[in-house]
């Protein structure tokens, strides 16, 4: 029913692949950097990254780093510290070189913050009320393919981290993947968005939820405790931890 290759699976008419590559070279970073409309990418730019469901219908998702990296905000964050200034300096010599070939620079999110939550081609998006079937997930069936991918990371100057990552698992009723970005800027606050993807194999549409979860730092140190600090830098614990801004959740089918 299923048959597994080097990068995914496929079976009850879906093929799951996770394509996993090195951080670019300096080509296709000035290819991705045109692509996305950023002056500069993140430390660790995994460009070529992306996982990905394809349906026999024609209905596809995609995660991947250079559509992610097009939705972070053209605009400077409200996030405006002494962090801001030490990134800029940080990059200082990209900029100064940007600046002289006559490129015009647009401020934008130095933290990258992006709401992204798939690229969605072959089906049509409908508000739902329905949430993804927890007890499935439960279920102790046997995990035919597990995977985690990277799509990209970046330290902040230092100053914190802001990163997003992809685990996935497939089963024999469902899969399952969550997608999470995840902001960290030290002193100041943590942001997550986590998209869910769920995939019941007898019905014909897809739940994708998608979570808005933030906080203060010292609001978060305080529910972790100072005595597990190194937790901060662990994006379960804090997601647990973080208020809900909003929730949504979405019905995805076939065209």
């Amino acid at each position: 029913m299923f048959q597994k290759f080097d990068n995914g699976i496929e079976g009850r008419g879906w093929k799951i692949t996770s394509i996993i590559g090195p951080i670019g070279t300096h080509a296709e970073i000035a290819d991705w950097e045109e692509a996305t409309g950023l002056p500069t990418l993140p430390e660790m730019m995994f460009g070529k990254n992306d996982l990905s469901f394809v349906h026999n219908s024609g209905l596809s998702i995609s995660l991947n780093t250079i559509d992610a990296l097009k939705l972070v905000d053209d605009k400077l964050p409200s996030i405006e510290v002494a962090a801001a200034k030490v990134w800029q300096q940080g990059n200082s010599a990209k900029l100064i070189e940007l600046q002289k070939s006559g490129t015009k620079i647009h401020p934008f999110d130095w933290t990258f913050t992006t709401d992204f939550q798939g690229t969605i081609t072959g089906g049509v998006v409908e508000e739902t009320e329905e949430e993804i079937n927890v007890a499935m997930l439960q279920k102790p069936d046997p995990i035919l393919f597990y995977n985690e991918n990277t799509l990209f990371e970046d330290e902040l100057a230092d100053n914190g981290s802001s990163e997003i990552t992809i685990k996935t698992r497939v089963m024999p009723s469902c899969a399952f993947s969550l997608m999470r970005f995840f902001l960290r800027v030290d002193g100041i606050l943590f942001r997550i968005y986590e998209t869910r993807i769920f995939i019941d194999f007898t019905k014909n549409y897809v739940i994708r939820e998608f979570t808005h979860k933030e906080l203060s730092y010292n609001a978060v140190v305080e529910k972790l405790g100072e005595e597990n600090m190194s937790k901060v830098r662990d994006p379960q614990a804090v997601s647990e931890v973080l208020d809900v801004i909003s929730k949504k959740r979405e019905k995805i089918s076939p065209q």
